[in-house]
């Protein structure tokens, strides 16, 4: 059923939202253009809130139901690109016998060593939502 909430959602973010707008627009501005211009930023615009609200969701629901387990760094790279270069990390961790293995994860400080256990906090219901303490905090201080 979570699906349902999803399909939902993204339709009102890619359909109802930039229709409504288009429509109330169109009654404004006589300009079509300027409209269609305004609609054509409107639907990134939604998409980049709603990637903060959901973002903004797991962190709540880590906070409040997350179980925390350790994880194992199985790999490192030096990450470089259009943007500043820095170390990345990668860690598998198991959760009821299954093994999952995180994004890659950036190490501020080049501290971290392949082979090293970090601590990883994932939702119970769904374990591959999780984020990975890379140092930080305390697991009591994590979320301070």
């Amino acid at each position: 059923m979570e699906w349902i909430k999803w399909i939902c959602m993204l339709g009102v973010i890619f359909i109802l939202i930039p229709v409504c707008l288009y429509n109330g627009l169109k009654r404004i501005i006589s300009a079509s253009w300027v409209v269609q211009c305004i609609l054509l930023i409107s639907i990134p615009l939604n998409g980049f809130t709603f990637g903060l609200y959901h973002q903004d969701r797991e962190l709540k629901e880590l906070k409040y139901d997350g179980l925390w387990t350790t994880g194992t760094v199985i790999d490192k790279e030096y990450k470089s690109g259009k943007g500043p270069d820095y170390w990345a990390v990668q860690l598998e961790y198991y959760v009821d016998s299954v093994r999952y293995i995180t994004n890659w994860e950036e190490d501020e400080k080049n501290e971290i060593e392949k082979g090293q256990i970090l601590d990883v906090i994932y939702l119970d219901g769904f374990p591959k939502i999780y984020r990975v303490n890379t140092g930080v905090a305390t697991r009591e201080d994590y979320f301070e």
